[in-house]
């Protein structure tokens, strides 16, 4: 069985389902149109992406993201990475030595931040 990473992206005509795996699929044109961001999430956590997303999408509901807040939430749990008591900050999971490596893991990565994207573009909010 050939493993997939589905997550949502957007196109010129809508939104689809696409395995970010193997990009090279045919995407799949979905109609979503949720009212709020969690309903939005309900919407394709399970269905059209992994059920694992659902915790993740939900953790940056109001959190600017950008690269390492994936690697961040993935590997320390948190989307800020690990704090440092003494330092009294956050260290990144990347500066830790932690981040996607694998083809697995990059494409989880690129279909998380994907799928957060259009879920958020869906309904006009910025982050």
């Amino acid at each position: 069985m050939q493993t997939s990473i589905h997550g949502i992206t957007s196109t010129e005509t809508g939104y689809a389902v696409k395995d970010f795996l193997h990009p090279e699929r045919e995407l799949i044109p979905v109609q979503i149109h949720p009212e709020t961001y969690e309903a939005g999430v309900s919407m394709v956590a399970g269905r059209y992406c992994p059920e694992s997303f659902r915790l993740y999408l939900m953790a940056v509901k109001d959190v600017d993201t950008n690269k390492d807040t994936w690697d961040n939430l993935i590997f320390t749990g948190h989307a800020y990475g690990c704090y440092n008591h003494k330092k009294q900050t956050f260290q990144s999971a990347r500066s830790l030595g932690m981040h996607a490596e694998s083809e697995i893991e990059v494409a989880y990565v690129e279909a998380l931040e994907e799928t957060a994207h259009s879920l958020r573009q869906m309904l006009n909010l910025k982050k």
